[in-house]
């Protein structure tokens, strides 16, 4: 199966290249499908007619997208809208991932999909803006909303922590936070399973969360590392 990602060299889309190997994969990096330029990737997206679309690419930095939010929401909202709408026109369909910052984070239990989203940031607000023009836009969809993602590459937090507990003797870290760190390989791993249930007939559309098992805090997750 033909299946365009987006992301490239993002954390979970590189996951995905070795996860997904059995398919023809076109793995698109920000030069060749630039979602901070919404309205150029419809073109894009009918010339290369994938059979599947995976937007793994996002504005992830949740502090500068405060001072960037016509940025953020150009690629979190406005490029997964338009990306799902060609999908629409092509009847193929979109899997997009989203995040735990859809919600305020004052629930004192582990979040369910039919949970109210009430995000409190720019990131947030963007990300859930994206999770509703996917959905509007009426194609066959799956939203993955997943936590505290880190992997061997990019910037995250195991990977910030290695590199400090390199440089300094003490650290401080937050221990008032609580998720579920996510390993990438872990959503590639679980994405290929949908991509094959969806293969063999079995399609539940819709938003769902997936995160690895566990919680812990920041300060917790430091400490493992």
């Amino acid at each position: 199966m033909k299946i365009l990602i987006s992301g490239h060299t993002g954390q979970v889309a590189r996951e995905l290249q070795l996860a997904l190997q059995g398919h023809e994969l076109l793995s698109l990096d920000r030069q060749a499908f630039d979602l901070a330029r919404p309205a150029s990737l419809r073109e894009i997206i009918l010339r290369e007619r994938p059979q599947l679309l995976i937007n793994a690419a996002a504005h992830t930095a949740v502090d500068q997208a405060e001072q960037e939010r016509e940025l953020a929401f150009a690629i979190n909202a406005e490029a997964p809208g338009v990306m799902a709408q060609a999908c629409a026109e092509l009847g193929i369909p979109l899997l997009h991932y989203s995040t735990d910052y859809v919600f305020d984070g004052s629930k004192d239990a582990p979040y369910v999909e039919n949970d109210a989203p009430n995000p409190l940031g720019v990131y947030g607000a963007s990300k859930l803006a994206g999770e509703r023009a996917v959905a509007a836009s009426g194609c066959d969809h799956l939203i993955l909303r997943t936590s505290w993602v880190y992997s061997r590459h990019g910037k995250n937090f195991l990977l910030t922590m290695q590199r400090l507990l390199q440089e300094r003797d003490q650290l401080r870290v937050v221990a008032d936070q609580i998720g579920a760190p996510t390993w990438a390989g872990s959503i590639a791993a679980a994405t290929a399973e949908l991509i094959a249930a969806w293969q063999a007939g079995n399609r539940h559309w819709g938003t769902y969360h997936l995160s690895c098992q566990g919680e812990t805090s920041w300060f917790g997750f430091a400490q493992a590392i």
